[in-house]
């Protein structure tokens, strides 16, 4: 099977490193002002996970975890950008409710309303700690009829912890055409989680991918995608941020190829392959451009 390398897959993905300044500021002010121009930055405080890009009413909405005051419980923070180089910050699209912090997700356009809140709706999943509990993470779903500015709560987890373990994150969503169906990838210690879904509402586990050597840690925003190699094959990419320094690696992306059947992951080669050597090339996430369905990838700042 040809190998899809990792320059491959970086020019494949068009890696953008997206950092980014929540104001617009022109170019000319850079020699004065210690705010970076060409990146998104929060207006205070702490940025952290950036959230999947999503495409509507012409430009790409942004959305990261943050919080004004650093290492405090955050929130879903909303950016636009035509661009991808100046940004508008929008405010807090999913705001923070007292000991029920908002943790990583990721959204998409339901254009078939396939979850009954409208045609074009924004629906996303975002972990959350039930009763406040850090250690039961569940997945909570949230919707938006006004193109991401606002969302509205749907109300208890649509996927539970089903044994309230205190890693069981990050669920990353995309609509397998090919058998009609969402999908979902949930990181788990040592582990990723798949489940399916006809409405983004009501989920099944299908499988597991799991792996014990090298030791890795656990798998924090993971991500499932299919991209084309450089003689033309197509080839599913199973990808997570990890804790690589447990084996000597750097914490940072790791990635599998492999195939994917609708239920189950099964990987050309046990051992993961490294996107990147930089230790702040942390939770990354792959999105769509606005021209065609090729993913870039948007690394968190640290």
């Amino acid at each position: 099977m040809p190998r899809l390398s990792r320059r491959t897959l970086l020019r494949s993905m068009g890696v953008a490193a997206l950092a980014a300044a929540t104001t617009r500021i022109p170019a000319a002010s850079a020699a004065e002002s210690l705010r970076a121009v060409y990146h998104l930055t929060p207006p205070a405080g702490w940025l952290s996970d950036p959230q999947r890009p999503i495409r509507a009413d012409g430009q790409y909405h942004l959305y990261y975890l943050h919080s004004d005051q650093n290492n405090a419980a955050g929130w879903w923070q909303h950016a636009t950008t035509t661009d991808n180089v100046s940004f508008t910050d929008r405010g807090a699209a999913i705001p923070l409710i007292p000991d029920f912090p908002v943790w990583t997700g990721s959204g998409v356009v339901d254009a078939a309303n396939t979850a009954g809140f409208g045609a074009n709706a924004i629906v996303v999943l975002a972990t959350q700690p039930t009763g406040g509990d850090r250690y039961d993470q569940e997945q909570y779903l949230y919707y938006s009829t006004d193109n991401g500015y606002t969302f509205t709560a749907y109300g208890p987890p649509v996927i539970d912890n089903p044994d309230h373990n205190d890693w069981f994150r990050d669920p990353k969503i995309h609509w397998d055409s090919a058998r009609s169906e969402w999908v979902a990838v949930i990181g788990r210690q040592q582990a990723t989680w798949f489940y399916t879904s006809p409405d983004l509402i009501h989920w099944t586990h299908v499988s597991v991918f799991s792996y014990t050597s090298p030791n890795i840690g656990g798998m924090e925003c993971p991500d499932l995608f299919e991209m084309t190699a450089d003689d033309g094959t197509r080839h599913w990419v199973l990808g997570a941020s990890t804790q690589g320094d447990y084996s000597g690696q750097p914490d940072t992306f790791a990635y599998w190829t492999g195939t994917w059947d609708g239920t189950a992951w099964s990987s050309d080669n046990r051992d993961p392959q490294w996107l990147d050597w930089g230790w702040d090339w942390y939770a990354a996430v792959t999105w769509p451009n606005a021209a065609a369905p090729t993913p870039a990838a948007t690394p968190s700042p640290g």
